[in-house]
């Protein structure tokens, strides 16, 4: 391409010839600090490769350029040169950078998350590019304790961390089990843990079946579900009461508590609840509640000992809730968010959960709006009472029946402008003509009457 363009320069004519020469490639110095870079020239592509510094007699086009360096280990450099004089050095300086290789020492540390710094930047294994300096490396995963370790690093160096992590230690509380009856045996989950008055340490959280026995005769073993908390210690006080003849005791807790609990068909109370004096085998228990599902499980009692379960509801669901609209003109249209939705009376089954807009129409009356919430387990139930839409009357109208008529000459009768002193009987005008000469009335239930031009013997439209 550079001697392309120095063929067109020799070709053209002179002001041709004059252009070629302000761009006629001509030779210059290109070195780096440190040298060895790979110098390109406009762009970085094979065809735009100038050499390797230091070089000499590069031939480049004078005009503003870009020279371009490469290194392995350190930054890119660009260089912006103004080629104007023959043998002209150009020196550009390379700066080093650092290289981090994050490696997994365990398979817990394979595919953790790496931060530098404190910034995330992918995860393990990792290969990332850092300034010289001090840098902060850290990788962490759920349930493991997080690596942590600054390094220092020099421009170029490459520094390989392999990355053990390690499981935390499950979060643990203690248990002080004391009671009334010192030196009795104390179970844990059925594993022993030594006898009353004791201290167990390390005990993880959550729920755990303590159980307490006496080697005294008589005596029935006391058995307890516990709470365990991270962190903290709970005391439990068992007393050891004399073996019930013939049975064993149940004692039922359920989630929520304040629920019914039933056994064999017979209720024992609400939750916590027990029960004593049961036949040794199977029993059924039922736990129900309010806004629950009902629970049944069957537990075996052993005589003379005591059985703990605990048992769990699940709310119950319920079905979305429905709107439904009435009013007290037949044939009154009902919008609902702008859709209209047919005549009364409208039932929306399963209406979508939230506030809808309610629009009721009809010919004559007043427009009736208001709102409706639903949701799973609520109704809205809307009874619409339109108000006819005509004005207050002058005066009442004579209308012996149904289908009777006054004829009024004066048009002061008609709607005037406020001396009405008989709006408060409810008496309406509906006006369908703009300059009448003569008013007709006729009563319209209920109490409305209508008032129009005379035309012959008709109703004017």
């Amino acid at each position: 391409m550079l001697a392309a363009a120095v063929i067109l320069a020799a070709l053209g004519g002179p002001g041709a010839q004059a252009q070629g020469s302000a761009t006629r490639p001509i030779p210059i110095n290109i070195e780096s600090t440190p040298p060895g870079a790979t110098v390109y020239y406009q762009s970085v592509s094979p065809e735009n490769r100038v050499g390797v510094t230091p070089i000499t007699a590069a031939r480049i086009p004078r005009g503003q350029r870009v020279l371009i360096f490469q290194l392995e280990g350190h930054e890119d450099a660009r260089l912006e040169v103004s080629v104007q004089r023959r043998r002209e050095t150009f020196t550009a300086t390379l700066q080093p950078f650092s290289l981090i290789n994050v490696t997994a020492a365990n398979t817990a540390a394979a595919g953790a998350a790496v931060r530098i710094d404190g910034e995330p930047v992918g995860n393990v294994p990792y290969q990332g590019r850092v300034q010289p300096g001090r840098h902060l490396v850290q990788v962490g995963r759920e349930g493991h304790r997080t690596f942590s370790q600054w390094v220092d690093l020099n421009g170029g160096q490459v520094l390989a961390l392999p990355v053990l992590l390690e499981a935390e230690a499950a979060p643990t509380g203690s248990l002080l089990v004391a009671g009334d009856t010192p030196g009795a045996e104390v179970y844990l989950d059925g594993t022993p843990r030594g006898r009353t008055p004791t201290v167990l340490e390390d005990v993880p959280a959550g729920e755990h079946t303590l159980e307490v026995r006496s080697d005294a005769p008589g005596l029935a073993p006391f058995r307890q579900l516990v709470r365990i908390i991270a962190g903290e210690r709970l005391t439990i006080a068992p007393r050891l009461r004399p073996a019930t003849a013939g049975g064993g005791t149940l004692r039922v807790i359920v989630n929520p508590s304040g629920a019914v609990v039933s056994v064999d068909g017979e209720v024992i109370g609400q939750a916590p609840a027990g029960a004593e004096g049961l036949a040794p085998g199977e029993h059924i228990v039922i736990a129900e509640a309010e806004g629950y599902q009902r629970a049944e499980q069957t537990v075996t009692i052993d005589d003379g000992r005591q059985r703990v379960i605990s048992m769990t509801l699940e709310p119950v669901g319920q079905e979305p809730g429905r709107i439904v609209i009435n009013a007290n003109v037949d044939r009154a249209l009902v919008f609902i968010d702008g859709e209209e939705r047919g005549s009364v009376p409208v039932v929306v089954p399963q209406a979508p959960e939230g506030t809808h807009a309610i629009v009721v129409r009809a010919e004559g009356y007043q427009e009736y709006r208001s709102t409706c919430v639903v949701g799973p387990g609520r109704d809205c139930e809307l009874d619409a009472d339109l108000a006819p839409s005509g004005r207050p009357c002058a005066s009442p109208p004579t209308c012996p029946g149904r289908s009777s008529t006054s004829t009024e000459a004066s048009r002061d009768r008609c709607p005037g402008k406020g001396h009405s002193p008989w709006a408060r009987t409810g008496w309406r005008c509906a006006r369908r003509a703009t300059a009448p000469t003569r008013r007709r009335y006729r009563c319209v239930p209920p109490r409305t009457c209508e008032c129009s031009m005379w035309r012959s013997s008709a109703w004017a439209p």
